[in-house]
């Protein structure tokens, strides 16, 4: 009888090792499954992580032309500051010199002369025919005064 009982005992250890030979095929399983799971995740991450890498150079990128356009603005706007510094000082030049123009016109003086020459009061109810030959056409009549230019203000060296 030990035989029989130990055939019984060999039999159940036998059940029991199949019983759990197939729960850990099972377990293998879900395992594996969780593992292929885990890759796929594993996998969407590193695309993320990719697109998150080329976004960020993207804007890295696009930082820089922003820095780049910035420092250029800034040159422009430097330029701009020298060159209305520039214009004010002529702008002041030239005003400066305008003051001087207009003091030394300002010493200008005119005299009139009375001339020789006969006044249109004097012709005024003449009215000749045009002259037939172009040749004897006469020379303009000079006004009665004529303005003389006083260049007494150039003595005056005080000026330069």
């Amino acid at each position: 009888m030990r035989s029989a009982e130990a055939a019984k005992n060999t039999a159940s250890m036998i059940e029991t090792s199949i019983t759990n030979a197939k729960e850990g095929v099972e377990i293998n399983q879900e395992v594996l499954q969780s593992i292929d799971s885990i890759n796929d995740q594993i996998d969407k991450i590193s695309t993320v992580m990719s697109e998150i890498a080329d976004a960020s150079d993207s804007q890295n990128k696009g930082v820089e032309q922003l820095n780049t356009a910035v420092d250029q603005i800034s040159g422009v706007t430097q330029q701009n500051a020298a060159s209305t510094e520039e214009t004010a000082s002529a702008a002041n030049e030239l005003n400066s010199q305008a003051e001087q123009m207009n003091s030394l016109v300002g010493r200008f003086q005119l005299s009139y002369q009375k001339n020789t020459f006969n006044t249109r009061s004097q012709k005024k109810d003449r009215v000749s025919a045009p002259p037939k030959n172009p040749a004897s056409l006469q020379k303009p009549k000079q006004p009665s005064y004529i303005p003389k230019l006083s260049t007494d203000f150039l003595d005056d060296q005080s000026v330069f």
